[in-house]
């Protein structure tokens, strides 16, 4: 195989833009495969033998790795654009955030399909294919902010969560009882307020598909947390906000649950954040970075007289 069909990711340079993982099995279903059987295709095309790639280009642990930040996700995201001369499908990934985030996608990303069933009715109505946006595999976004509805994270037939990669059917089938997985209109859970982290999700994954998300320097979340002080001394902050702000300096890289946190309490855009710590901290500072205070529910392990008290 010396190349692919030149399959274009959709909603390019948009908060909309598909995730790599919808674009490979688009990809793999134009060229009547599976997605597992295109990976074995294309690994000893890339390498001579499929042995010594194994560990580089697998998908079946942990599918949601090939839209996340780890060395799999590179490595088949310069193969497929490789071979279908499509340029910038990091975009379709978090690959941007590697510097930031770690690779560990236990507290950042889904580990299964989740979606908005009203998008895949209006694509549908309109004719053109429902595919799964990069947004929707954060663990945080739980609405989708356009219809504002609860995203779906199983199938409304047999209940069964979707993998992001399954036997050879279009992505509006449950890959279990090859059922529609769009609900009907009546089954749609209303959202009316947005959900935490909804703003910041959407213009990251914006800024992330346009290319605008840069870094300049070192670690923006350390430049942040040792900026802040600067501008509002850490005796003056509450005990959650001084623990966040000293975990930020400390720490190496991040979960995106982390980011989303950091962005929280101190009352700026993520995006603002990232790519600019030194106004981000400066902002937090007027703000008083008070953003975050502690719950005032009990632990739910506490004992029962404590919880008592807390009644």
């Amino acid at each position: 195989m010396d190349s692919l069909f030149p399959l274009q990711p959709l909603g390019v340079g948009s908060a909309e833009i598909e995730l790599f993982n919808s674009e490979y099995l688009r990809l793999a279903l134009g060229h009547s495969l599976t997605a597992g059987q295109l990976s074995r295709m294309l690994l000893p095309w890339r390498l001579g033998t499929a042995e010594a790639t194994l560990l580089h280009l697998r998908h079946d642990g942990h599918g949601v790795s090939l839209c996340g930040l780890t060395d799999q996700t590179r490595a088949h995201v310069r193969l497929v654009s490789t071979l279908t001369g499509v340029d910038d499908l990091d975009r379709t990934t978090f690959l941007s955030l590697r510097r930031v985030v770690t690779t560990s996608q236990r507290h950042s990303l889904r580990s299964s399909r989740a979606w908005c069933s009203a998008c895949i009715a209006e694509a549908r109505a309109a004719g053109d294919p429902p595919y799964d946006r990069l947004a929707w595999t954060v663990q945080a976004l739980k609405r989708c902010p356009y219809h504002k509805i609860l995203l779906s994270t199983c199938c409304p037939t047999c209940a069964a969560s979707q993998p992001f990669f399954s036997r050879a059917t279009p992505l509006h089938i449950c890959h279990e009882c090859r059922n529609d997985l769009m609900q009907p209109a009546s089954m749609w859970a209303y959202m009316a307020e947005p959900g935490y982290a909804e703003r910041d999700t959407y213009e990251l994954v914006e800024a992330i598909a346009s290319g605008q998300l840069l870094f300049k320097g070192g670690n923006p979340m350390r430049r942040f947390a040792r900026e802040l002080p600067r501008h509002f001394p850490s005796s003056k902050m509450n005990p959650a906000s001084a623990r966040i702000a000293l975990g930020m300096a400390d720490r190496g890289l991040s979960t995106m649950f982390t980011l989303f946190k950091a962005a929280h309490v101190a009352q700026v855009p993520l995006v603002t954040l990232l790519s600019e710590p030194e106004v981000a901290a400066a902002a937090a500072g007027k703000l008083g970075f008070r953003g975050y205070e502690e719950p005032s529910y009990p632990h739910p392990r506490q004992q029962a007289a404590v919880a008592r008290r807390h009644a």
